[in-house]
């Protein structure tokens, strides 16, 4: 087995995990909308880092919140049953920890990581079952 050099969790990670993933901005991600779909996405955010141990005071300053706004985002997604929510959670935990920990780009290889190559950038765009959420608009590379 080889080890893996753990990564301390930052909230850039997990922003760049959302953009890989969902095909959103930084800006759009914090921006004060509250579309249905913008909001899930902030509380899955929330929860990933939580599961890194990211505190509450982080999260927040990352995107503009207080801790008890992050708080009530991970309660709201513990109440989370559906389907897509769970699939959209799985999917940016599993690359939220690809990006922290490393993955091989290139298959048949034992090195490669994000930080060695920073433009492989993969998605919902390149991954369709990646999974995602219903509204995102694959020509566009944006939500509806």
């Amino acid at each position: 087995m080889i080890w893996i050099a753990h990564k301390r969790a930052t909230t850039a990670d997990v922003f760049r995990a959302a953009t890989m993933l969902w095909g959103i901005s930084k800006n759009e991600i914090t921006s004060k909308c509250r579309r249905d779909g913008l909001v899930k996405m902030r509380w899955i955010m929330f929860a990933s880092l939580r599961e890194q141990g990211v505190r509450l005071e982080q999260i927040g300053e990352a995107f503009g919140l207080d801790e008890k706004t992050v708080f009530y985002g991970i309660k709201q997604h513990n109440a989370q049953t559906c389907g897509e929510y769970i699939e959209n959670f799985d999917a940016l935990a599993d690359l939220h920890n690809q990006l922290l920990r490393g993955y091989d780009p290139h298959s048949g290889t034992a090195s490669g990581s994000y930080k060695d190559y920073p433009e492989d950038w993969y998605g919902r765009q390149h991954c369709p079952h990646m999974g995602g959420f219903s509204d995102y608009n694959k020509d566009t590379l944006s939500f509806n």
